[in-house]
């Protein structure tokens, strides 16, 4: 991975490039590469490998912090030597097919490229934004940056953006190109951006097909299934030291990745982490979820012979929480998990490992599938279909039919409808009640979100994975243990296949995930693929931050005039209060604690960190 900056259209772009890798020095390395045309200027710092950036014809200039998985196809595409320089390659395919060239490449990448003749700037990312890219506009200059920092130099001292901070606050999923600072927006995962002195274009060059309205055989999918795993998990094993090390919890996604890195390394090249409570952590029944999943994860690590570690401890939360709001340079709403996440990273360094293997994205691309699917069969007008699966989902003991109709029919609500069957049934209050954010800025970002697409297979979940931004925390993670986090499950080629498939594959006859029980067949224990409890995981973050630790934050947050004019201080200080000593993975106590509350301190911090010189 590197850190990447530029400046377009300014005489002093040599120097202001210069000062863009200095603010992400954390990020890079002392080595450094410069390359300058006309007014333009790209910088890079690779902290391991070779730096990718080009400069052709005196009309093309081009910077990358990038990993092409497929590199022999993209060669052969060009036909180029396969020796060439990983930046002249990507400048040959760009010249070949344009925007198009960017869904070739099979990979994490952010892309910058300027073009002398037209002045044009143009910046592309990744189709899950592994690796990051921030951009500005000022004084009819542009510039670029893997990370918001880096652009400090043209925008000057970075200034909050509380809008978006509190659309963030509110858990709002929208596809929105503005980061958390003013002035500096994101480049989208799957978005190409063309800028001009006088104009900002934008699209999406990523549009993955739809499902298959006919059904192949499910020995088709199955084989196919079991192909792009294995693809996507041996290209992120390039290049890595050993041992490599890996995420494994009880699911099918990090124990699909574990399982299959370890039919590619020898036992003694892997190391297996899991996270599991530290202390008693009692989950209510009918949540049908399981707290320490590191019996079920020993199953499969013992099956390979991986040398399997349980993580029971880690830092502070506070203490996370601060580190990761200045090195991710974005709010962390998710402070429990980060917990046990940062240790698995710090101890994997410590037995040498550059590269982590994890598998966030499992659930929206290779093993999607349960209830929501029920959704598509009414979108698609099949309605003895629906009803048919839909008695087959009741009949499970793990489901009623309130919960099979919700599903179903959620998509075309409104609002104040589902709001209330949250609220009757699960005791989930609406955003603008559970919110700690102040009425009228919790009202305003809801007022302002996007309402969700009609049916939740293909549209959401492409929407979903526009979403998230992956690519920052992976640069803290870099930056916090010289770790490279991987996601095979991020691929471009495993998620279009996953995105073709077609419902019956998802959800069939009752069973969850029908495709994925078979396509793990042949590397899970039965006890892994029959296991009929999900983990929840940092169950027992009631037991690590206690009253007297929200206190104290609340009163190092209450510092911030950011966090002062967002959140209800009051209303958090009688909360903190009541602070629950028992059934805090109860569904309401949770939302308002571990959810609602700790992430309104997490963004108090976020704020403090970053008005603080």
């Amino acid at each position: 991975m590197t850190a990447i900056g530029g400046v377009v259209g300014r005489p002093d772009a040599s120097r202001l490039a210069s000062q863009s890798l200095d603010a992400q020095r954390a990020y890079g390395s002392d080595r450094r590469s410069v390359l300058s045309l006309g007014l333009a200027s790209f910088i890079t710092s690779p902290f391991s490998g070779e730096a990718a950036i080009a400069c052709e014809s005196k009309r093309w200039l081009l910077v990358a912090d990038a990993r092409l998985d497929n590199r022999n196809e993209l060669a052969e595409r060009v036909s180029a030597d396969k020796s060439l320089s990983d930046a002249d390659l990507l400048l040959k395919l760009w010249k070949k097919g344009g925007e198009a060239s960017f869904g070739w490449i099979a990979g994490d990448f952010a892309i910058a490229i300027f073009d002398a003749d037209s002045g044009l700037l143009t910046l592309a990312r990744d189709p899950t934004g592994q690796a990051p890219l921030f951009y500005t506009q000022a004084s009819g200059a542009s510039a670029f940056a893997s990370m918001p920092t880096g652009l400090r130099p043209l925008v000057g001292p970075l200034r909050i953006d509380k809008s978006r901070l509190a659309f963030t606050a509110c858990h709002i999923r929208d596809v929105d190109a503005r980061s958390h600072f003013d002035e500096i927006c994101r480049v989208l995962p799957g978005e190409v951006v063309r800028l001009s002195q006088t104009a900002v274009n934008r699209n999406f060059y990523w549009n993955p097909a739809p499902p298959n309205s006919h059904s192949s055989s499910t020995g088709s999918f199955v084989e196919e299934y079991r192909h792009v795993l294995d693809q996507a998990v041996s290209d992120r094993l390039k290049h890595c030291s050993r041992p490599v090390a890996t995420h494994l919890s009880s699911g099918y996604d990090s124990s699909a990745v574990a399982a299959t890195a370890a039919r590619f390394l020898a036992p003694e090249e892997l190391v297996a982490f899991t996270a599991a409570p530290g202390a008693q952590a009692p989950i209510p029944e009918t949540l049908r979820r399981a707290a320490d999943e590191s019996p079920i994860a020993a199953e499969t690590a013992a099956r390979y012979g991986i040398r399997h570690v349980i993580v029971r401890n880690g830092p502070a939360l506070s203490d996370v929480v601060r580190r990761e709001s200045l090195l991710c340079q974005q709010p962390v709403l998710s402070a429990p998990n980060l917990i046990w996440w940062t240790q698995i990273r710090k101890e994997a360094a410590a037995l040498g490992a550059n590269c982590l293997l994890t598998a966030e994205l499992g659930n929206i691309t290779l093993n999607a599938g349960g209830l929501y699917v029920l959704a598509e069969w009414l979108r698609r007008g099949r309605f003895p279909t629906w009803l048919r699966e839909a008695r087959l989902a009741a009949a499970r003991r793990d489901t009623r039919w309130r919960g099979v109709l919700f599903s179903s029919f959620e998509s075309w609500m409104p609002r104040f409808v589902s709001d209330e069957l949250l609220r009757r049934f699960l005791g989930i209050r609406p955003t603008t009640e559970s919110s700690f954010l102040r009425r009228e800025w919790s009202e305003k970002a809801i007022s302002a979100a996007q309402p969700d697409p009609v049916g939740l297979t293909h549209a959401q979940r492409v929407r979903m994975l526009r979403v998230p931004e992956f690519g920052a925390p992976r640069k803290g993670a870099l930056a916090d243990h010289g770790v490279d986090e991987r996601d095979p499950l991020s691929d471009r080629r495993l998620i279009e296949f996953s995105l073709r498939l077609p419902p019956e594959q998802l959800y069939w006859r009752g069973v969850p995930k029908p495709l994925a029980r078979a396509g793990l067949a042949d590397r899970l224990p039965r006890s892994v693929i029959d296991l009929d409890k999900r983990g929840l995981q940092a169950a027992d973050w009631a037991a690590r931050f206690s009253r007297e630790d929200a206190r104290s934050m609340l009163e190092e947050v209450s510092a911030s005039s950011t966090a002062q004019e967002l959140f209800d201080f009051e209303r958090m200080q009688r909360a903190i209060d009541r602070w629950p000593t028992e059934n805090w993975n109860q569904l309401s106590v949770s939302t308002e604690y571990r959810i609602e509350l700790i992430s309104a301190l997490a963004v108090g911090m976020f704020s403090l960190v970053h008005e603080q010189p």
